[in-house]
């Protein structure tokens, strides 16, 4: 049974008054961690970033959070992150660090106007930024050479897609789904 609770933690068990309990790097087997729907949640404790075997973190409609922790970089085994619903109006830099990191979602974020350059994440095979209506850039999307599914639609803002996608056809891999309906004044157009 130990094992089980340090492999999957989920929601409220680790929630304390709104803040992640610092004691949760004593779970240093923690592969999944899904604090979704937690909306008293206001703070991550930098502890969560002492997770090296944690592969998922799932922090959908956390309204309460502002912004995603500095450090979160240093989740190196870190293999899918999904925000959505939040009110952040940036993502860290150090967000471009996840080098293991295979899908990315952070979707209806409408206050989400800037990402750091993605394009070190060339493990990346989803990448859904739907929703992002003051997003206006996805710096190093032309670069994903793994990129198998892309969503970005009601991303209003975004200012050239074409020029995002320039060479993007040509380095990706399989079938790409683009779904970018909905997108900037300048919309994409197949080349």
């Amino acid at each position: 049974m130990s094992e089980i609770l340090h492999r999957h933690m989920s929601s409220h068990q680790m929630i304390l008054q709104g803040r992640v309990h610092e004691s949760i790097d004593d779970l240093d087997k923690l592969v999944c961690l899904n604090l979704r729907d937690c909306g008293s949640l206001k703070k991550i404790s930098d502890n969560i970033c002492r997770l090296s075997s944690l592969e998922k973190l799932v922090l959908r409609s956390c309204r309460s959070l502002g912004e995603l922790l500095e450090e979160i970089g240093r989740l190196t085994s870190l293999k899918v992150l999904q925000l959505s619903q939040w009110y952040m109006q940036r993502l860290p830099e150090s967000v471009g660090q996840l080098t293991n990191l295979q899908e990315l979602e952070v979707s209806n974020c409408a206050d989400l106007k800037t990402i750091p350059d993605i394009s070190d994440l060339q493990a990346l095979r989803y990448l859904c930024m739907s929703g992002c209506r003051h997003l206006m850039d996805v710096p190093g999307l032309s670069k994903l050479r793994c990129l198998e599914s892309l969503a970005l639609h009601y991303c209003k803002a975004l200012r050239n897609m074409n020029d995002m996608m320039k060479g993007g056809r040509r380095t990706c891999r399989g079938d790409r789904r683009l779904n970018v309906g909905g997108c900037g004044k300048n919309g994409y157009r197949p080349q």
